[in-house]
């Protein structure tokens, strides 16, 4: 769909007018200290504890010292905070029927997240997690600003931001938030039929005899069956793990691009059983080297724009205490020959699975300048020591001096001259490649169908908003509607009829957008449009994605960056309350934004 000054008729021009969709709207909540950055400089948001995890206040500028790859760097900026109430402004009242994904304008010291992990965490530990979530709720410190995420089948935002208690314990209050059986993690009861295949195989060939009239080539065909099972689980493990890492890193890229648009530290108190940061080979399998996995590279590509938007995460093990599988319930017990020649092997792997488990943990921590929490069974006290000590932190900048901007990974390191405190900080960032800009090629298909994907994911039923791209959309009944033999609109042929036919007309601020400037001053990028509705149960009814190539003049461009760019999309919807979701991506740069809100549709007729 190419890109014109088209927007469909009876659509309010208001769209388009009175402000400026590419700025932010300024801050209405107070007088805040500002901070003047260029392209280059760097954010550190350190946290000081003393040898009992206690933040430390009333350091000064002069306390610190940064490094960036081992050079001394002058520190431009410095601010101490303090745990400041949150102010919240406003936004300029929309006409009718228009939405926004204009972030409200806040201030504040640090805000809180708790991410409810369902998709790594086993049933019964997330029983636990609710039941001290909620006991930490009742008595939550006064003014404490927390969000409610959970992680099941998608990221979903259960409460936005809110210093009321009434409020949060009234969305923990439906049983099902942070209470999602995993689809894919292995239950005790599967556990044991699986070792009772095994048992059934060994003990019919009375294989764990030593008395046994079985030869060694029964032996050995026996024993060969057994792990040939061993090696189908462990590749559906595998499979799984994948899985689960991809979408949960999927999941912290949405957090943190909604997090992006507050300003200050956004403390992340992730309940979780993690997963691991690699998979060594078990040589008990058939072939050791085939579950082999390493999730570094990717986990810290995560961390990396997770500690850019000045989040940090706070990994707690939902499980507490390290099992040993063996005194585990769904252990049972089978024949002598499981229970001798695999027993140690599997309580030494699943050791190890939690151990690496735990380094994920840390890793991810230390990168984004959080603290990792596990092997203990106060996890209401783990979360309010969080939250007590996560608002209490020092704000470091500095534009880097003798180091190269190319696109590497830079260490950073910060030193306090008060001896014997620990620092929290993100130990490093990786810095823009100067000469990208003259790289920069206009996304090709392959680029825009990765995109496509991407993009979908961020569209699923109460994922949080995101603010990168800001836009407007006016939504309206078209006047005249689909005849009972015309094809519907959306790319689901067989939506429920009877429907009223929409149009959603954008105006898109192209500020975040990366575009590619041609010789002759046009400059061409590709941008994604998507609308979905969902019904009351979160299922989708009817989608549009629309791929809007662009080739803007000058003139064009520059009146994008003040009105928005302006486009439309039309979309047959079921007559009956929906919520629609709408987004925007660039692929050029990966920025997106989207929003949802109630819709109630109805009849239109048709003139």
């Amino acid at each position: 769909m190419a890109i014109g000054h088209r927007v469909v008729a009876g659509l309010s021009l208001a769209i388009l007018a009175p402000v400026l969709i590419s700025q932010q709207p300024q801050n209405q909540g107070g007088d805040v200290m500002t901070l003047r950055q260029t392209a280059q400089t760097v954010i550190v948001d350190v946290i000081v504890g003393d040898r009992y995890g206690t933040a430390v206040t009333g350091l000064k500028k002069e306390d610190f010292t940064i490094l960036e790859d081992g050079k001394p760097q002058p520190i431009s900026f410095f601010e101490a905070h303090g745990g400041a109430p949150m102010r919240v402004g406003s936004l300029p009242k929309l006409p009718e029927a228009m939405y926004s994904n204009f972030p409200v304008p806040t201030a504040s010291d640090a805000i809180n997240v708790v991410l409810l992990d369902s998709l790594n965490t086993p049933l019964v530990d997330q029983a636990m997690v609710r039941k001290e979530m909620i006991s930490y709720l009742k008595a939550i410190p006064a003014g404490t600003k927390i969000a409610i995420f959970t992680l099941g089948a998608h990221l979903r935002m259960v409460s936005g931001f809110s210093t009321d208690p009434a409020v949060l314990l009234a969305a923990m209050s439906d049983k099902s938030v942070g209470m999602e059986l995993s689809s894919i993690l292995i239950t005790p009861q599967e556990k044991q039929n699986e070792e009772k295949r095994q048992d059934q195989l060994l003990t019919t060939s009375n294989i764990g005899d030593p008395k046994s009239s079985a030869s060694a080539e029964q032996r050995q065909a026996v024993l060969g069956g057994v792990n040939q099972m061993r090696q189908f689980v462990s590749d559906t493990v595998s499979f799984d793990d994948d899985y689960r890492v991809r979408e949960t890193l999927a999941a912290m890229d949405g957090l943190g691009r909604y997090l992006k648009q507050f300003p200050g530290r956004k403390n992340v108190i992730w309940f979780s059983a993690s997963f691991p940061i690699g998979v060594d080979p078990d040589f008990n399998q058939t072939d050791a080297y085939r579950m082999m996995r390493d999730y570094s590279m990717d986990i810290r590509a995560t961390t990396q724009r997770l500690a850019a938007a000045r989040v940090a995460v706070y990994p707690i093990d939902a499980r507490r205490f390290f099992q040993n599988p063996n005194f585990q319930a769904s252990d049972g017990g089978g024949s002598k020959m499981r229970n001798g020649y695999y027993r140690g092997a599997s309580t030494d792997l699943e050791f190890d699975t939690v151990t690496k488990e735990h380094d994920t943990m840390d890793q991810i921590a230390k990168d984004t300048g959080g603290k990792a929490v596990y092997n203990t069974n106060d996890l209401k006290g783990a979360l309010g020591d969080v939250i007590k000590n996560g608002d209490r932190y020092y704000t470091l900048s500095y534009d880097p001096s003798g180091v190269k901007h190319d696109g590497k990974f830079h260490k950073i390191e910060v030193k306090c001259s008060q001896p014997g405190y620990r620092l929290l900080y993100r130990h490093g960032y990786v810095a823009e490649d100067a000469s990208a800009s003259g790289k920069a090629k206009q996304p090709g298909k392959q680029e825009s169908t990765h995109a496509a994907s991407l993009f979908r994911a961020e569209m699923e039923p109460g994922a949080p908003p995101a603010s990168e791209l800001l836009f407007r959309v006016q939504v309206a009944a078209e006047e005249k509607q689909p005849a009972a033999g015309d094809a519907p609109k959306g790319d689901n042929a067989k939506v429920t009829k009877p429907v009223t036919r929409y149009a959603f007309g954008y105006a898109v601020g192209l500020g975040q957008a990366k575009l590619v400037l041609a010789e002759d001053g046009i400059r061409h990028g590709v941008l994604l449009s998507m609308v979905i509705v969902y019904d009351k149960q979160g299922r989708p009814l009817n989608s549009m994605l629309n791929t809007q190539t662009l080739s803007l003049d000058p003139k064009v461009y520059a009146d994008s960056l003040k009105t928005g760019l302006p486009f439309y999309q039309e979309l047959d919807i079921p007559q009956q309350d929906v919520t629609v979701r709408v987004g925007v991506y660039d692929v050029g740069s990966g920025a997106m934004g989207a929003m949802e809100f109630p819709l109630n549709v109805k009849q239109v007729a048709t003139k």
